[in-house]
């Protein structure tokens, strides 16, 4: 059984308002909880010759979560510290989706986490 849930329609429009997660990646009071725990994780994902940003934003305490996808211009330069398993993280989010979150929080409390963006 799942322990995730989605922000509700009104919470997501709350969490994507106002500054880029791409210009502040720093952890955010969530919509839902009120708790400063919201995290972002954005990965590469290539289908073909078509290629996307993933991005899934997330509280660490009340396990609400956002995901959406996006054109990868390839204007876009980031840390990944997954980027060496790519077939683990998309196993991980398939199979244990709750899992995968624990593994990003994992990620966030060594550091590895938030990513670093800059644009070229």
């Amino acid at each position: 059984m799942s322990m995730t849930q989605e922000f509700t329609h009104e919470q997501a429009s709350q969490l994507l308002s106002g500054t880029s997660f791409l210009d502040d990646p720093s952890e955010r009071v969530c919509p839902a909880c009120r708790s400063r725990s919201i995290r972002v994780y954005v990965y590469r994902h290539r289908a073909g010759a078509r290629a996307s940003l993933i991005t899934y934003a997330w509280c660490a305490a009340c396990r609400r979560f956002k995901g959406w996808t996006g054109p990868d211009l390839g204007d876009l330069e980031f840390t990944d510290p997954l980027s060496r398993h790519t077939e683990e993280r998309s196993q991980a989010q398939r199979e244990d989706f709750d899992g995968f979150l624990r593994r990003l929080d994992v990620l966030w409390d060594t550091g590895e986490l938030p990513q670093e963006f800059s644009r070229t």
